[in-house]
């Protein structure tokens, strides 16, 4: 049974210990309030068990819909680093609306699976350490980016960038021996092309900062190998 059906299961025990309830104290009890006299023992007794289900019943419905505001307060974050630890973690506390019935069963889970790491971990380890200085909080978000890219590579979702530049090379010299049939048909329309991959070729040293050419091979055009 999840949190949700759980909370459900206690709002319906809370109606129905609400239904046997002396509704006619509580009402006698709230009328002498309001006319400043004193309820009887019974009836305050009566008044104070309608009062803590009706604010468990406030609480649990509350409990769906926190505002983030209300977590900054708590937590002293601010809204940022509320999305990156929540990121970070993997803990649903990052949207404008917290779900408890959501939120606390991931932190439980999360204290389960990491609570042994956490407790063991060297006290001098600036990603475990306390404090959140603006240093020791931009070095744990550049860890955090590290291991985020590590799994994104091994997820094949990020390429190396040798590989991709590797890649573009073929590409690169592939175009290269087809141009050149070109060349045979209509050297303005090798001309052409040729400017047109040295250019990209020029990008792709700018982009991966190799100056080396495929194969070391570079396309002339029909002007210069005429010495026209």
């Amino acid at each position: 049974m999840g949190a949700v059906e759980r909370i459900e299961r206690r709002m319906a025990d809370l109606a129905a210990r609400k239904q046997k309830i002396n509704q006619r104290a509580v009402t006698k009890a709230f009328e002498k309030i309001r006319g400043e006299r004193t309820p009887t023992e019974r009836e305050r007794a009566t008044l104070d068990r309608w009062n803590a289900i009706r604010d468990e019943e406030v609480f649990w419905r509350a409990c769906r819909r926190i505002p983030q505001e209300w977590l900054r307060v708590l937590s002293g974050r601010q809204v940022k680093q509320l999305a990156e630890q929540a990121d970070r973690y993997g803990l649903s506390f990052g949207g404008a609306v917290v779900d408890l019935a959501v939120l606390v069963p991931e932190l439980f889970a999360f204290l389960a699976k990491h609570g042994r790491r956490i407790l063991s971990a060297d006290p001098e380890d600036p990603f475990t350490m306390d404090g959140d200085s603006p240093a020791l909080e931009r070095w744990r978000e550049e860890k955090f980016r590290l291991a985020r890219l590590e799994r994104l590579e091994r997820e094949g979702a990020l390429l190396p960038i040798e590989q991709v530049h590797d890649c573009n090379s073929r590409l690169s010299e592939m175009l290269r021996g087809r141009f050149e049939a070109i060349q045979r048909i209509s050297p303005e329309a090798y001309d052409i092309l040729a400017g047109a991959l040295d250019d990209y070729d020029a990008e792709t040293e700018r982009l991966y900062g190799t100056t080396e050419k495929p194969n070391g091979r570079k396309l002339q055009t029909s002007k210069s190998e005429t010495g026209s």
